[in-house]
């Protein structure tokens, strides 16, 4: 396997690093997004040196993968049967998956479809229901100050989500609910590559 590259999954240009030798097995690795890129996960790459071969790929739609066009095609079953496509392609055997946050959600899905692919699953910063996800967040959006409030809500109406006064506040957002500070390299990268 190439160190890095693209391979084609149900016709869509999907990019992949790997690193190390697969001595205790395979990490596949799910960013978070859908929209994101795996370099936040760069750290996992550390298992190569524990005799891990380490997998992380952007998924369809963020990072260096290929866009699709037809927006209804954006849902689980696809990025599942994506997931799937990436092990098979690549030869991976049995893995132990990886997710955070959407990719853990990602995870999950492929887990109970896939199961006997899986070596184990390892969830990060995620949940299993979108429902509680919703409260939760709403919960923490009630805790921020009201002017930063008014912001979100007033540019997310219109739909300006490259408005400077927006992004302001949903830094304020992150940084105060992410718990790192500074952030590191590979985190900001991410949130400044984000496809929405």
């Amino acid at each position: 396997m190439d160190p890095e590259g693209f391979i084609v999954i149900n016709g869509l240009r999907i990019f992949y690093r790997s690193e190390g030798e697969a001595t205790h097995g395979t990490v596949l690795g799910l960013h978070g997004g859908p929209g994101g890129t795996y370099v936040y996960l760069s750290p996992l790459f550390d298992l190569a040196r524990k005799g891990y071969r380490v997998v992380l790929y952007d998924q369809s739609g963020g990072g260096k993968s290929q866009r699709i066009k037809n927006p209804a095609l954006y849902n689980i079953e696809r990025y599942v049967e994506e997931t799937e496509g990436v092990r098979r392609t690549l030869s991976l055997g049995k893995v132990h998956l990886f997710g955070h946050s959407w990719g853990g959600m990602l995870a999950q899905a492929h887990a109970l479809k896939y199961q006997g692919n899986l070596a184990s699953l390892i969830l990060s910063g995620t949940t299993p229901s979108v429902p509680m996800l919703m409260a939760e967040g709403e919960k923490v959006f009630r805790s921020l100050p009201p002017d930063v409030r008014e912001v979100v809500t007033k540019y997310e109406a219109l739909g300006d989500f490259e408005n400077p006064e927006y992004l302001a506040a949903i830094e304020k957002f992150n940084h105060t609910h992410q718990g790192l500070d500074p952030w590191p390299e590979t985190l900001k990268y991410s949130f400044e590559s984000f496809t929405p």
